[in-house]
């Protein structure tokens, strides 16, 4: 009889703590939600190739309630789905909660501008002295090339003597000696960054 008894106390008590541990995963559950107050999603910065692209690394860190950052393990503890870009601009990151984590975050990672890095000049004009235009202005080859996406190219003359149009460079009748500049602007588009090139013209 008291070993009937003592069983049916250890049942009533099992019975009692079986409530307790539901809630408590369920409390722990609950609280380990990510949030935008709670979570930062950090992804690295790409450049516009001119292909789709997707962030190489995205970086997932939820913040406790005693303050701790946690790295969080892709596919362990959450999901992602990256929208993919071509041209530079913001594209969205979502995060879905996983395992022992809930909840949803959005973010978005960057597509920088590219540079116009095979912007060339190709000009045919060399030192002369003042006497070759003292009769007449001259005309030299003077060629723009390697601008992408179309970008608009103008010219900041450092003279009014010096005029830059249809792949040529012409020095007026009449310049005199000195260190003139030319400089090529290429204009920003959707893709490029804005960009200078500044060419020197010696009349000695």
């Amino acid at each position: 009889m008291k070993n009937l008894k003592k069983l049916i106390a250890i049942i009533m008590v099992i019975a009692l703590m079986i409530p307790c541990t539901a809630m408590a995963a369920t409390e722990s559950v609950t609280s380990q939600e990510l949030t935008k107050k709670n979570t930062t999603i950090t992804c690295s910065t790409l450049t516009y190739t001119g292909k789709k692209q997707t962030p190489k690394t995205i970086k997932v860190q939820y913040k406790t309630k005693s303050g701790k950052k946690v790295t969080l393990k892709a596919g362990t503890d959450y999901t992602v789905k990256v929208t993919s870009g071509k041209n530079a601009g913001t594209y969205s990151v979502k995060i879905t909660g996983k395992g022992k984590y809930a909840g949803k975050v959005s973010s978005s990672y960057t597509i920088k501008k590219a540079t116009q890095k095979k912007l060339t000049v190709k000009n045919g004009y060399k030192t002369k002295k003042a006497s070759t235009f003292k009769k007449k202005a001259k005309s030299y080859t003077f060629k723009v090339s390697g601008v992408k996406d179309k970008a608009k190219v103008t010219y900041q003359r450092s003279s009014k003597k010096i005029v830059v149009k249809n792949g040529k460079i012409t020095l007026a009748k009449g310049i005199k000696k000195g260190t003139y500049r030319v400089t090529v602007k290429v204009a920003a588009t959707k893709n490029y960054k804005a960009t200078t090139k500044t060419i020197k013209i010696k009349v000695k």
